[in-house]
């Protein structure tokens, strides 16, 4: 048993005992730990994951640093450090610790998912597959990898694997704000494979969801335009509408000419 594992146990045993089912009281079990004891890193640990259930991040970086500065050798305590930086959004700050926690734990599934989705968003997407690629095989296993891969292959250009991974996403996920972010992803991912008649209901269905996402309706045209008019250049016969703003109108046309390659 790694030493994380152990004092992992060894808190839920505590946690069991002291009869603590909330996430407050838990927080309040460690503080007291840390108050008799200001130096025993899992009491930080403890807390700092905790917090981080309780999506109070920067408290949850707060705690794990300082377990961090009383041992420096169990790879978890940078993989949580990391967790809550990929749910801050702190992406670049995220990378550091979990290249430290994936050095001491090499095989730690969660670490190579986090940083697969961190190097995505910062538009790392060949290293972000091969990070989740890496996840999977370790036995991750929540469907949100798939997502993080598809978005990843949509990225590079590899249009039929990114359709294969949303597919495995939007079968499993329940959720529908992130089903519709998926649904409009695997409907560029199916223009881009030439399957225009298999991109329109995806992108309808983003729009019955919400009618204001102009954007998304300049894709629902570009798939509808490309069905019946394969080897033509859609902005060369359409005007885009006028969006929130100029950057938002740029990326969509700049991904269009991707798309109409």
């Amino acid at each position: 048993m790694t030493g994380q594992k152990e004092i992992e146990r060894q808190l839920s045993i505590a946690l069991k005992k002291m009869n603590l089912p909330t996430l407050v009281n838990t927080i309040k079990y460690f503080i007291s730990k840390i108050e008799l004891d200001p130096v025993v890193s899992s009491s930080y640990f403890g807390r700092g994951k905790a917090r981080k259930d309780f999506k109070i991040f920067e408290k949850a970086i707060e705690d794990l640093s300082e377990a961090i500065q009383n041992n420096l050798k169990i790879g978890d305590y940078y993989r949580e450090c990391g967790y809550s930086d990929v749910e801050d959004h702190y992406f670049k700050r995220a990378l550091t610790d979990l290249n430290k926690a994936i050095q001491i734990s090499p095989e730690d599934e969660d670490a190579y998912y986090y940083r697969g989705v961190a190097k995505c968003e910062l538009g790392k997407s060949k290293e972000a597959i091969q990070d989740l690629t890496e996840a999977i095989k370790l036995n991750f296993d929540q469907s949100v990898v798939y997502f993080y891969r598809g978005q990843s292959y949509l990225d590079c250009g590899k249009y039929n694997e990114a359709v294969i991974d949303l597919n495995k996403y939007i079968k499993t996920e329940s959720r529908a704000s992130l089903n519709q972010h998926a649904y409009f992803l695997r409907g560029l991912a199916k223009s881009g494979a030439s399957d225009y008649v298999g991109a329109i209901p995806d992108f309808t269905k983003t729009l019955n969801r919400d009618p204001s996402r102009i954007a998304h309706k300049v894709f629902l045209d570009y798939a509808k335009f490309k069905e019946k008019n394969k080897n033509e250049k859609f902005l060369d016969n359409y005007k885009l509408p006028e969006m929130n703003e100029k950057r938002d109108k740029n990326r969509v046309k700049k991904l269009i000419a991707k798309l109409d390659k």
